[in-house]
C-alpha cells in the first residue's frame, strides 16, 4: 500500500498541451510577449518562471524580439 501511495505522488500535476493552425505564417510576426503566468493558479511560481523562460529563449532564438505592449504575438 505505501508502495503504491508513494508511486502516485509521483506522478505528473501539470497537463500540457498545444494547439495552433498549421497553416498560419509566422514569418512576419517579429516581436512577442508572454502571457502572465503569475496568477493564481495551479503553476507554482518556479514552474511558471521556468516556462516563461524557455519560451523567450525558443523564440528570441527564431529571430524574434521580445516587445512591451506593441507585441504583435501574445
Amino acid at each position: 500500500m505505501a508502495i503504491l501511495l508513494f508511486a502516485a505522488s509521483c506522478g505528473p500535476t501539470l497537463k500540457v498541451s498545444t494547439d495552433y493552425d498549421k497553416n498560419a505564417d509566422f514569418s512576419n510576426y517579429k516581436p512577442f510577449s508572454v502571457y502572465n503566468l503569475k496568477t493564481k493558479g495551479s503553476v507554482s511560481q518556479l514552474n511558471a518562471d521556468r516556462i516563461v523562460n524557455t519560451i523567450k529563449a525558443e523564440l528570441t532564438s527564431k529571430g524574434l524580439q521580445e516587445a512591451g505592449s506593441n507585441a504583435e504575438i501574445d
